[in-house]
């Protein structure tokens, strides 16, 4: 599955650069009336939104072939943590959700930082689409017993227990708990956060709140 997966990704990829590109040279033109304009935008759009399915499909195509190499580091866990807060601040700022950032212990670990910022910029998007506007999302972070621990909590409404561990499944989406709401996305996000976790030989796991 994931062979054909890699194979079709790598196929849609040219021709997809080849559309944008037409598009691009349209829009440059400046022929276009602005329905036209308006219409070559959406496409772009598009083409951009297919582009990110396609590179999060080779990511877990080669993360289940072992074909991910981790440029592991000896870092500090907060430094990590403080590059992320400022867009974390940022993206609720703008989807009027309030974010609060709990108690952050530092310690040193091996970790591969663009990829560690990559899970939890996930999950607080994640987040973000299951959140109200006037809701809470917060980190912390917690070092001992030589494990360091990322928590990331929103007051969304929640997903039935049964189908918790279901959400970290490559295309799998949950209905929220209560209002059978289907989330946002493709269903991939989950799945590429736990492919870089195994990696780092952590686990990662999700949990209802009392209540939601």
């Amino acid at each position: 599955l994931w062979r054909f997966a890699a194979d079709a990704s790598h196929e849609l990829k040219t021709p997809l650069s080849l559309i944008r590109l037409q598009s691009e040279k349209l829009l440059l033109q400046g022929s276009l009336s602005v329905a036209q304009q308006e219409a070559v935008q959406q496409q772009l759009e598009s083409i951009a939104h297919l582009d990110s399915i396609i590179e999060k499909l080779l990511f877990l195509a080669k993360s289940e072939v072992g074909a991910i190499t981790l440029n592991l580091k000896r870092q500090s866990t907060l430094a990590l943590l403080n590059s992320v807060i400022e867009d974390a601040q940022a993206l609720c700022d703008e989807a009027r959700v309030e974010f609060q950032s709990g108690e952050l212990q530092d310690c040193q670990a091996n970790f591969d930082a663009t990829l560690l910022r990559q899970v939890i910029l996930n999950l607080l998007t994640n987040a973000l689409n299951v959140t109200p506007p006037d809701g809470q999302i917060r980190i912390s972070s917690i070092a001992a017993d030589g494990r360091w621990r990322v928590v990331i909590e929103d007051t969304g409404p929640g997903i039935p227990a049964e189908r918790i561990e279901d959400v970290f499944q490559p295309f799998v989406r949950v209905a929220h708990e209560g209002t059978g709401e289907g989330p946002k996305g493709t269903g991939l996000g989950l799945a590429i956060c736990r492919s870089i976790i195994d990696l780092h030989k952590g686990t990662i796991r999700a949990e209802n709140r009392e209540p939601g």
